[in-house]
């Protein structure tokens, strides 16, 4: 089990839990720039992050990068719980 400290307290088993995704959404009206999305979600598979990503309305025929997993210390700061999708920033 990992040990961790974190804003002066201990953490045990901190792990990454959380999957950074890209996603480029089509515009809303033709001839706009496509949306792009950077977001953290909060499970532990990768395939299941994509998955639940997909679900979400607007997403179903997205293009999703997966850059990475997320250092916990941002899962920890952003106070992401499992399951959770957290959008970073939407760019157009």
């Amino acid at each position: 089990m990992g040990l961790a400290a974190s804003a002066g307290r201990f953490i045990f088993g901190l792990m990454p839990s959380a999957w950074k995704i890209i996603a480029y959404r089509r515009p809303d009206k033709i001839g706009e720039p496509s949306i792009r999305e950077f977001f953290l979600v909060a499970l532990p598979e990768k395939d299941a992050a994509i998955a639940v990503l997909r679900m979400r309305e607007g997403y179903d025929d997205a293009e999703l990068e997966v850059v990475g997993e997320a250092p916990a210390e941002s899962v920890d700061w952003l106070d992401i719980k499992p399951g959770q999708i957290f959008c970073i920033w939407s760019v157009q």
